[in-house]
């Protein structure tokens, strides 16, 4: 969660650049805040929200003008998101935008940034596709082809129990999901690491039932496997892959690590899982500690 919030106030700073310095001194400077809040990946939408929560009232003023967040929920669709951004730029004037959990949804709202005209900042766009897309969309954050797939790969290889088997790719059927799975594969072919599926399986967003590609990872002979899935979905497919007894032989290795809330909810299906991450939890500095402090005491999670 700190990560969320470092950036967060990174964006904010970089955005508040770009304010118009004619509005009167009281005025505030409004931006939209677009996140999940409800669907497949609420939990993650909360908790960007509420770094980019705690970066505002960090912050506080910008050129002496208060800042104004004004928050709408995605709900994991384009569609929904393009019309949430139009509403908060058109109607509620905000002067940028800020946030999003998923790549289709940050492209979709990229690809109409002309016609919003305002700058776009987000921390979890992780499909390379994002790169040199307008000079008003900015990324931050893991992407699918460098932290992301090249930080798994280095970690296989070095270690002992991951770099000699044999992986079954699995991803979420968009554009991330695509993204991640072809990084890897590719990466994995260039450093010997064996994939028994370089197509990789395609599980559509919505999938709640696993038991069919679980099946099919026991019947491909793969004793590791490689999930470019949203973490929030994460707990779901672990506790139903160690129900059917995969992980008796197999590893997991995960494109982005789940987060506390998510290992919290998988208990002992989510142990030993490898994952790459910008941030840890458990990291133990004065910093890290105090920032823990004043999350907890905002938010009590």
């Amino acid at each position: 969660m700190k990560r969320l919030f470092v950036v967060a106030l990174c964006l904010l700073a970089a955005t508040l650049l770009w304010t118009p310095r004619f509005a009167g001194a009281e005025e505030p400077v409004k931006i939209g805040v677009i996140v999940p809040l409800s669907g497949i990946a609420a939990q993650g939408g909360v908790e960007l929200r509420d770094g980019i929560e705690m970066a505002a009232k960090e912050k506080k003023t910008v050129l002496g003008r208060p800042i104004e967040l004004i928050v709408e929920d995605t709900r994991v669709k384009p569609d929904v998101a393009v019309s949430k951004a139009e509403k908060l730029v058109y109607k509620d004037g905000c002067v940028a935008l800020i946030g999003v959990f998923s790549s289709g949804v940050g492209l979709a709202i990229a690809k109409n940034i002309d016609k919003l005209n305002v700058p776009f900042l987000t921390t979890h766009v992780m499909t390379s596709e994002f790169y040199g897309l307008h000079p008003l969309v900015f990324r931050s954050g893991q992407l699918a082809n460098d932290q992301t797939a090249v930080g798994n790969v280095k970690g296989i290889l070095a270690t002992p129990d991951l770099k000699n088997r044999k992986y079954y790719v699995l991803v979420h059927d968009y554009a991330w999901g695509h993204d991640g799975g072809e990084r890897f594969v590719a990466l994995a072919k260039e450093n010997g690491i064996e994939v028994v599926n370089p197509d990789f399986d395609k599980a559509p967003i919505n999938t709640t039932d696993w038991s069919t590609y679980i099946s099919k990872i026991k019947a491909s002979g793969a004793d590791g496997v490689y999930i470019v899935l949203i973490t929030t979905v994460i707990p779901v497919f672990t506790k139903q892959a160690d129900e059917f007894g995969l992980f008796e032989k197999t590893r997991l290795v995960s494109a982005a690590a789940p987060g506390v809330t998510e290992l919290e909810a998988g208990g002992k299906a989510c142990y030993g899982i490898f994952g790459a991450s910008c941030y840890s939890w458990d990291i133990d500095t004065p910093a890290a500690n105090d920032w823990e402090k004043k999350y907890w005491e905002m938010y009590k999670a």
